[in-house]
């Protein structure tokens, strides 16, 4: 079940329809788990703060009282308002109904007695306050809804940026790379280092007792279906088998053409992206089936990265398309290249839990993925779209798909980060790669190949799927609520032999959990909104300096709420309402003259954006007086280049820790630094690396836990940093265990006609 984020003492809540603070996080006497103890400050309960004779917290008679997380949540006043209101007019609307029944009866006895009942009279005032009461509450749900909107529209944006930039961060890497390998094989040649792998804590386990082991022969459906339970229960399979499963599906991938014709023999169910969620593949398994000689699936790429068990999802999917090559069809996304994976999680995930042998194979694997399917030569399925031209089946078919990176500009980039827009034409992408087309060229490329409609992925959609140019192209997108923060649904598409009406299914992995995480929500798609743009600021905190002593015509130090604004758009190159989040950026309510949002000091807000580096262990002054070297000046420089260039150069260190540990020796680790200071033309000098150094290696043993060391650089605003600690939790909370029957039939159909 997905952990709800943990609330500390002192927090304003709701427990209910009451008002109350928590005073007491922990356990209880005798009870198992976490309690939390709350005084009601409206209402009442039946305790003091007491517990089996042990008091937890003072609270006056009938004001406190102990609960579970999940029966509490944060205090905002539109959530109390909101109960109130529902509380007021499920009242007005119980005794309206009886009113208005007896009216419809004719029952003049029945409207004599209630005119003179206490709570009955002045009816007809009283159904004016009941239709006042609904309209408020509409009004309030609508502009709850209008905010949601707008935020996942803000959190798009965001996401496409940072996609934005990981096409542009492979180069910069391989760059980075070639100068970290020149360097050291100046001192002799550095290879990675191949160590087994680590046996510590890890996400998931293996018992070798019980762990069902890959037939020697043709691949089996007890096998597939024990391996999948394994999975359910949190644990993994042998690296052997592993290894194995991927090299036996390569030849079947490789042998493939670019353009996989499909019939239909039976019915065929177009699945999107998964993303790692392994709950939402053994949703859909639930609701749809097993894949079978009559039950074919077509998976249109992403299987991989963001989420916990991409391992588990694509072995799921390779084996069942050894078990039924003729029955499951698997696309290539553009999430199945070895750059992004470097950067969303899935070389990390095969490093904890195997170790970069694993990723490897996997890199080679995905090169082998066919580009698209066309299912009974009607609809093409892709997991991107269209082109920068107008290609014909042929030109596709001639294109070389085996690519562990796309190439700029190739077809092959094209059909996996091409995206839909309603305007004619094309146009560059905001992704930063391939391109976006109009309904002018969807209709061109349908007349061009005698198709009648595109099936295509790579978007979240908040209902699992969206329709456009009159339904002559759909996205599907398989992963509810995706990131663990979006609460969107998942869908999936059905054709059926003879007729290619598609039949749109939704779903959600967790129906039990919907209704909390519809409250949970928009708090956790803002917190996680506020961190990227809080990261982003800081690591342009100089731009952005620069930008607004332009600004700032009289020298005076102030400039507009407008002009803070335009900065952040202009330097950050994103189009969001900046003014929306102004308070939670560090901008305070009043302005330098004391006006309600009036003009603000903007270095005393760029000054909240520094990097906090007091995590860092610290020696004695006098150790470092012969060096005469001022640590914390280098730190502070260190980390300005960590915030631009973090992901590259923790790519680097992960290229070298073979085994996964997130260990690497102080000298990699100096040197790593070393290249990037060059790389962006701000060295650090021998001395200053070596005085660091020393502060690095916390325990002495010449080795850096580069994970910690990463995760160290915070900003140092105290408001700013519990922003950061608690987007951290919520990322925590998604590492979810998967357990199929927590899974979901809250599930609904749609029919669309081509």
């Amino acid at each position: 079940m997905e952990r709800l984020p943990a609330l500390d003492v002192g927090t304003d809540v709701v427990v209910g329809r009451k008002r109350g603070v928590i005073k007491y996080v922990g356990p209880l006497k005798g009870t198992k788990g976490t309690w939390y103890g709350v005084l009601l400050t409206h209402g009442e309960a039946s305790g003091d703060g007491c517990f089996r004779g042990q008091r937890y917290f003072q609270a006056p008679p009938r004001k406190g009282m102990f609960t579970r997380r999940r029966c509490i949540s944060a205090y905002t006043p539109e959530a109390v308002a909101a109960i109130k209101i529902q509380a007021t007019w499920r009242g007005v609307k119980s005794r309206a109904d009886v009113y208005r029944q007896a009216v419809r009866d004719g029952d003049e006895a029945k409207l004599a007695e209630l005119n003179n009942a206490p709570h009955f009279k002045n009816m007809a005032a009283v159904t004016r306050a009941a239709v006042a009461i609904q309209r408020v509450f509409r009004g309030m749900k609508g502009r709850s809804e209008a905010k949601g909107i707008r935020l996942w529209k803000v959190w798009n944006v965001l996401d496409q940026k940072d996609e934005s930039e990981q096409v542009h961060q492979h180069q910069s890497y391989e760059q980075l790379k070639e100068v970290f390998l020149k360097g050291r094989n100046e001192h002799g040649a550095l290879e990675r280092k191949k160590m087994p792998a680590i046996h510590g804590e890890k996400p998931t386990e293996m018992d070798e007792d019980d762990c069902p082991i890959l037939p020697k022969g043709d691949i089996t459906l007890d096998f597939v279906t024990a391996m999948m339970d394994h999975f359910k229960h949190n644990r993994i399979l042998r690296k052997e088998d592993v290894m194995l499963i991927a090299k036996r599906a390569i030849p079947l991938l490789k042998a493939l053409p670019n353009v996989v014709p499909t019939p239909i023999h039976t019915k065929i169910t177009v699945v999107g992206d998964l993303h790692g969620q392994l709950d939402d593949l053994f949703t859909l398994f639930k609701l749809n089936g097993l894949p079978s000689l009559r039950n074919a699936y077509l998976f249109n790429g992403d299987f991989v990265d963001r989420g916990q068990y991409s391992l588990e999802c694509v072995l799921t999917l390779l084996c069942f398309k050894l078990l039924y090559p003729e029955a499951v069809f698997l696309n290539r996304g553009n999430h199945e290249a070895r750059d992004i994976n470097t950067r969303d999680g899935f070389e990390r995930e095969c490093c904890m839990k195997y170790d970069l042998d694993v990723f490897d194979v996997f890199s080679e694997l995905f090169k082998y993925l066919p580009l698209a399917h066309i299912i009974d030569d009607k609809i093409f399925v892709v997991h991107g779209g269209l082109f920068w031209d107008d290609l014909t089946l042929d030109d596709l078919f001639k294109e070389n798909r085996f690519h562990e990176i796309p190439p700029n500009d190739s077809y092959l980039e094209q059909c996996l980060w091409s995206d839909p827009r309603l305007k004619e034409g094309r146009d560059h992408n905001p992704r930063g790669a391939s391109l976006v087309f109009g309904p002018d060229v969807v209709d061109r490329f349908l007349a061009q190949n005698k198709l009648s409609m595109i099936i295509r992925s790579h978007e979240c959609q908040q209902e699992g799927f969206c329709e456009m140019f009159d339904g002559k192209l759909i996205t599907v997108f398989s992963a509810s609520n995706y990131c663990g923060v979006v609460g969107n649904k998942g869908a999936f598409i059905i054709f059926e032999k003879n007729d290619l009406t598609p039949k749109i299914v939704q779903f959600e992995a967790k129906p039990k959990e919907r209704m909390a995480r519809y409250r949970m929500r928009h708090a956790m798609i803002e917190t996680d909104v506020i961190s990227k743009l809080l990261r982003r600021i800081a690591e342009n905190r100089l731009a952005l300096a620069d930008l607004y002593h332009k600004y700032d015509a009289d020298r005076d130090g102030a400039i507009t709420r407008a002009q803070w604004a335009d900065g952040l758009r202009e330097v950050l190159g994103l189009n969001i309402p900046f003014l929306e989040f102004q308070s939670y950026l560090g901008l305070p309510k009043l302005g330098v003259k004391g006006t309600d949002k009036g003009d603000v000091d903007y270095m005393e807000f760029l000054n909240r954006y520094k990097i906090d580096l007091t995590w860092i262990k610290k020696e004695s002054t006098a150790s470092n007086s012969s060096a005469k070297i001022d640590v914390e000046a280098v730190l502070e420089r260190m980390a300005s280049m960590l915030f631009r260039k973090r992901y590259e150069l923790e790519a680097l260190f992960r290229y070298f820790d073979a085994n996964g540990d997130g260990v690497i020796s102080v000298a990699e680790l100096t040197d790593g630094i070393k290249s990037l200071g060059h790389l962006l033309d701000e060295p650090l000098n021998d001395a200053e690396i070596a005085a660091v150094s020393k502060y690095l290696d916390v325990n002495g043993d010449g080795m850096v836990d580069f994970d910690e060391f990463f995760g160290g650089f915070r900003l140092s605003d105290p408001q700013l940093k519990k922003i950061q600690e608690k987007a951290d939790e919520i990322q925590k909370s998604r590492k979810l265990n998967v357990n199929v029957n927590n899974g979901g039939n809250n599930h609904s159909s749609k029919s669309s006609s081509n």
